[in-house]
């Protein structure tokens, strides 16, 4: 029987390399410090999933799984999760509860990638260097406030990985390799990006078939596994586009090239740069440590050195970093998501560079006190102001209404108009063309959540505020909301209509047909029927006549005396911190 040589890991005490780690070889005390952090940062990051506000697209995320299940979803990419994750569907009573249980699985999913980063690291470096590469990403701040997201990152990344790992630690027999194709055609349909790990996957490939006795036989196996990944990719998107109504290839050929104009070609070199220099201030040390492999590996290179295939293993696996120069998205959470396979180079620096133990440790105390540093810094921006505008919402509307936001934050009701992501901004306002008249003489849409820099700027003209793009809704979507909206409570605003009546007939024009209750100081005359504040009447969509015996300032509100909180509603950003 053939076989396909496997690459030596790191060098015993007397230089000879062997996959065959020391089982029971005691913890000295640096190993047990830095585990002891890496364990404690663990369970402070699954404690704060439940404390931390939920960032606006982990609500969106969410919606797409009730959108696939009403029938409502027409987007294939990228939304694969709506069967992973179906199980969460009216699971809890709030999308509050829905995004922490779903966050829970992303800590799980978190700690598979921390026991990868740890195997991909022990083959070639000690176990403490090895540790301290694991502890390095879990208390790196974006990873603290991020990494468990509910989001495509943190099952993206596991998955590939999950692929990394078995191509640089298995033996590469037959059902490694179909794990493999597998978890990365999964990756891929769960996100496109993760196309930026390309060429870690191809230099861990090439390096396992440089050390082969068999390099051909190994290098035919290793490109069907990643034809075998693409046709399972293909495969699966098939099945999920049927699932959710049959959207054609061409569909999602013009959506994948509409995002790389978007993300990859429209903002220059750098277009994060201010998020990746929050993100090194947030992990100083990390990023101190990365560095300092990264000057090993560059260094190694220039010698001749027996180690330098590996060197330049170690640099391809921390080349998706690239995409942090020209990739538009390359938000926080995107950090989390591309840095995993790059903390090889912070093994690297342990073993490599000549920090005494002492210093070793100053560096884990420090790491754990950025940390910490981190997490104080969030907890004040909590989920309490979300809970109580979803309460809210749900008992004004214990059957479900179709309604306006920014990104379906209310992912149990039907979302009404398009998701003001900046991207979604742009596009509309490229587009130039009006959506809200022509929505409301369609549909009923009693319900608007303000919870938006564009929505608040509309809905308060000249007191509400614009997002760092500046961009606000079009005029005539901006007067269509004033004109056939009334505030409720806090961020929360209903169909209705405020006006000064007299003896004097007005027409108003109803957009949302429906049951309104009058608020008024006297009595209203409307169509001819007299009726006094707390009455409700049925107003139909048209034109409708108001006038009142002595002058009287009125507002006709959507539905029959809706519910509405009596205590001080939320003032502010529901998202005050990305």
């Amino acid at each position: 029987m053939s076989t396909i040589d496997i690459p030596d890991s790191a060098p015993d005490k007397d230089g000879n390399r062997s996959w065959r780690l020391v089982r029971g070889q005691r913890f000295c005390a640096a190993e047990t410090t830095v585990l002891a952090f890496t364990a404690l940062c663990a369970l402070l990051q699954l404690w704060l999933q439940f404390v931390q506000q939920i960032n606006w697209d982990e609500f969106f995320y969410l919606s797409q799984i009730y959108e696939y299940q009403r029938g409502a979803l027409t987007r294939p990419l990228q939304t694969l999760h709506v069967h992973l994750f179906g199980w969460l569907a009216n699971t809890f009573s709030s999308e509050v509860f829905e995004v922490r249980a779903a966050r829970v699985v992303m800590w799980v999913l978190e700690m598979g990638t921390l026991g990868l980063i740890y195997w991909i690291a022990r083959g070639f470096f000690s176990r403490l260097a090895s540790i301290m590469a694991v502890f390095a990403y879990i208390s790196a701040g974006f990873v603290l406030l991020h990494g468990t997201s509910f989001r495509t990152d943190p099952i993206a990344v596991f998955l590939v990985m999950t692929a990394l790992a078995l191509i640089i630690r298995s033996t590469l027999r037959t059902a490694e390799l179909l794990v493999v194709s597998l978890t990365l055609s999964i990756a891929l349909l769960v996100t496109v990006k993760v196309a930026f790990f390309a060429p870690a996957l191809a230099g861990a490939g090439l390096w396992r078939v440089s050390a082969s006795h068999r390099p051909l036989k190994l290098l035919a196996k290793l490109t069907a596994t990643a034809l075998g990944a693409l046709l399972i990719a293909a495969i699966l998107y098939q099945l999920h586009s049927n699932a959710i109504g049959g959207a054609t290839l061409s569909a999602a050929q013009s959506t994948m090239h509409g995002a790389y104009q978007s993300t990859m070609l429209s903002a220059g070199l750098f277009p994060t740069g201010a998020f990746v220099l929050n993100g090194i201030i947030a992990a100083p040390i990390q990023t101190l440590l990365f560095c300092c492999g990264f000057a090993a590996a560059v260094a190694a290179l220039f010698k001749k050195d027996r180690d330098r295939r590996d060197v330049v293993l170690f640099l391809l696996l921390a080349s998706p970093l690239a995409s942090l120069l020209v990739y538009r998205n390359a938000y926080p959470y995107f950090m989390a998501f591309i840095f995993p396979p790059a903390m090889v180079l912070v093994a690297l620096a342990i073993d490599r560079v000549k920090f005494t133990p002492l210093i070793k440790m100053a560096l884990a105390v420090l790491m754990m006190a950025t940390f910490a540093h981190t997490l104080v810094k969030r907890l004040p921006y909590g989920q309490d102001d979300q809970s109580r505008v979803l309460e809210t919402v749900h008992r004004m509307f214990p059957q479900g209404v179709s309604y306006i936001d920014r990104n379906s934050m209310v992912a149990k009701f039907q979302k009404r108009g398009f998701f003001m992501s900046s991207w979604g901004m742009r596009s509309y306002l490229e587009n130039g063309n009006p959506l809200f008249p022509d929505l409301l003489h369609r549909d009923v849409v009693p319900l608007v959540i303000a919870n938006g820099p564009a929505l608040d700027a509309a809905l308060n003209p000249g007191k509400g505020r614009l997002d760092a793009g500046g961009y606000s809704l079009l005029p005539p979507d901006a007067e269509t909301l004033q004109l056939n909206y009334v505030r409720h409570w806090g961020p929360v605003w209903v169909a209705g209509r405020s006006l000064t009546a007299d003896r004097a007939e007005q027409a108003i024009t109803i957009r949302i047909p429906g049951d309104y209750t009058v608020e008024a100081d006297g009595p209203v005359i409307i169509d001819d029927r007299i009726l006094n504040a707390g009455d409700t009447v049925l107003l139909t969509r048209g034109r409708h006549r108001v006038r009142a015996e002595s002058q009287t300032d009125m507002v006709l509100r959507w539905g029959n005396s809706l519910y509405r909180p009596d205590e001080e509603a939320p003032d502010g950003d529901l998202y005050p911190v990305f």
